[in-house]
């Protein structure tokens, strides 16, 4: 890591007064969080003879051509505090005294690299040197994820971990998506929470077992505000590009949406051939993401288009709700964008549009947040999108 002046990157301090199993730390790109891990890992073996799990998403991530890089920024800490030297082989790092060749033969195993597409592969290999498993970029930027992804993660822990209670569990990632498996599956709205904020939850099972977590959105380092960039130049605020004001602000991404198709708008300043959606293109469809509904609205002009405006909840008095609670007894909740065999024939037909037209990106929103919340809600409600 380049270690620009006058920047306090992020520290493992105070996360880490915290005793639970698993540490979820996200927040502003390059900030340091994988630097103070990966650090925390090293001291770790070097000090403790303690070995550690690195855990990505996908088998081709963990190819040797990207594992040899994890420690790169590291290598001069290994080198000058431990006299050893690292590399990647074969799925394992491996250490060895500085002076040596590197054979094998003069290697200890420092760590492992694991894929959650391929957990099947560990069951039945032992790992009672692993006190730490690092899962890095849990928050995926294209919403990629493997089908019934969480359990994939618990399956590969309760590998590694047996029936110890020494294994610590460390998800990191930038904020680059309201929604993953992850925070839904903790009930947690990631986006709420304040920069420097850090929230402890604690769940149990019927038999009193539980499991404790360590939730914190790092504060901004403020990377791009240093005694080296007195002209504060930076090369991510490209227009209105939401992506690359959030690079320096350390807020949510938020994706680019659609305003227009074609001459499909909701925009009162009407080009000429333009059409707008109004009122009488209201469906008796809602999409909820968190304390947000969207009214659902189609439009047919050669082909469906739809149109997602924020409504109050308190008006919705009758339709179908799409992820959501029961906000009346009118409301009929669709939890899994399915065919449901108690709709009748209009109704399945309009879900089948709106299912494919938000399969082929065919809507437009007022805004990019609008947007993100109306997606996320989809993919909540069992819809597989990609951005």
């Amino acid at each position: 890591m380049v270690q620009l002046s006058n920047i306090k990157w992020y520290s493992l301090d105070r996360i880490l007064k915290n005793d639970v199993q698993y540490y979820i730390i996200f927040g502003e790109r390059s900030n340091g969080k994988s630097y103070a891990v990966d650090k925390y890992i090293i001291d770790n073996f070097f000090l403790k003879g303690e070995q550690f799990g690195f855990v990505k998403r996908f088998e081709e991530d963990i190819k040797s051509k990207y594992m040899n890089e994890v420690f790169n920024h590291l290598e001069d800490y290994i080198l000058e505090e431990y006299n050893h030297r690292i590399k990647f082989y074969r799925g394992q790092w491996l250490v060895y005294e500085d002076g040596l060749e590197g054979r094998i033969s003069e290697c200890k195993v420092f760590g492992y690299a694991f894929s959650l597409a391929n957990v099947n592969r560990t069951k039945a290999t032992s790992y009672p040197f692993i006190n730490t498993l690092l899962f890095e970029e849990f928050m995926s930027i294209d919403c990629r994820y493997l089908d019934d992804e969480v359990n994939l993660l618990l399956n590969l822990v309760s590998t590694i971990g047996r029936q110890r209670t020494n294994l610590k569990i460390f998800m990191l990632a930038n904020a680059i998506s309201k929604y993953s498996p992850y925070s839904a599956a903790l009930n947690i709205k990631l986006h709420r929470l304040k920069k420097g904020e850090i929230i402890l939850k604690e769940f149990k099972d019927k038999k009193g077992y539980k499991t404790r977590f360590a939730i914190e959105r790092s504060e901004n380092v403020n990377v791009f505000d240093n005694a080296d960039n007195a002209d504060k130049i930076v090369y991510n605020i490209f227009g209105n590009s939401g992506v690359g004001q959030m690079i320096t602000s350390g807020d949510f991404e938020v994706h680019k949406y659609k305003e227009r198709i074609d001459n499909i708008t909701f925009s009162e300043y009407k080009l000429p051939g333009d059409i707008l959606i109004n009122k009488k293109d209201k469906m008796p469809f809602y999409i909820r993401f968190e304390d947000y509904y969207y009214q659902i609205y189609i439009k047919y002009n050669n082909k469906y288009i739809l149109g997602f405006r924020e409504i109050d909840k308190n008006r919705i008095k009758e339709g179908f709700l799409i992820n959501g609670g029961i906000v009346s007894n009118n409301i009929v909740n669709i939890n899994n964008v399915v065919i449901f065999n108690t709709f009748n024939d209009t109704s399945n037909k309009i879900l089948n549009i709106i299912v494919n037209c938000m399969r082929l990106k065919d809507f437009i929103v007022l805004s990019d947040d609008d947007g993100e919340n109306v997606v996320n809600g989809f993919r909540l409600g069992g819809l597989q999108l990609v951005n």
